[in-house]
């Protein structure tokens, strides 16, 4: 195996554990929220700060989705068009969609960081609790960033598949098509 292998597979196994820690983030955030109403409604006593916290995991929690659907091509696709143009366009627009997807996230990770900086200035702290907030607001930033990094090896591996398929192209074929199991 390459080194790019071992990097993807890398890549890969975190955007896994990643997400499962999310998913338990999400299962503990629920469990709360429903022993929260049940105390409220059974004894008058909710549990203090639940609403507080549940603030802060959802945004960690969505972010941690985000490595796994961008690892393992899981984003919602429009095949249409690149399905009427051959399989070196549709790939030649898996590219494209996914640069600008690369830009995105850079984009969004770029303003995490800055309102994570925001709101370690300016002292920001939830309202029962007091927790501050920059901390979970980071952690959502390197989630984001993490997804930056899983994107270029996305883009690399599309890339180096076309490269491939232009090598492997016969002499007669301008599409640069080839049959289905060279695409993959």
């Amino acid at each position: 195996m390459t080194l790019f292998g071992h990097f993807e597979s890398l890549v890969g196994k975190i955007s896994r554990a990643v997400s499962l820690i999310g998913l338990a983030g999400l299962l503990a955030l629920a469990f709360a929220t429903v022993l929260d109403v049940l105390l409220r409604w059974l004894m008058s006593k909710p549990i203090t700060g639940v609403r507080d916290l549940s603030s802060l995991f959802v945004a960690v929690v969505i972010a941690a989705s985000f490595p796994i659907c961008i690892a393992e091509q899981k984003n919602i696709t429009i095949r249409f068009l690149g399905t009427a143009l051959g399989p070196f366009f549709q790939k030649v627009l898996d590219l494209f969609g996914n640069i600008v997807t690369l830009v995105i996230l850079t984009l969004m990770s770029w303003q995490l960081w800055l309102y994570a900086a925001e709101l370690a200035r300016s002292h920001e702290t939830t309202w029962v609790l007091g927790l501050p907030v920059s901390p979970w607001y980071r952690g959502v930033a390197v989630l984001v960033s993490f997804c930056v990094i899983a994107e270029l090896v996305v883009i690399f591996e599309i890339l180096t598949s076309l490269t491939r398929r232009k090598q492997n192209a016969p002499s007669g074929d301008t599409s640069g098509s080839l049959d289905k199991g060279a695409m993959d």
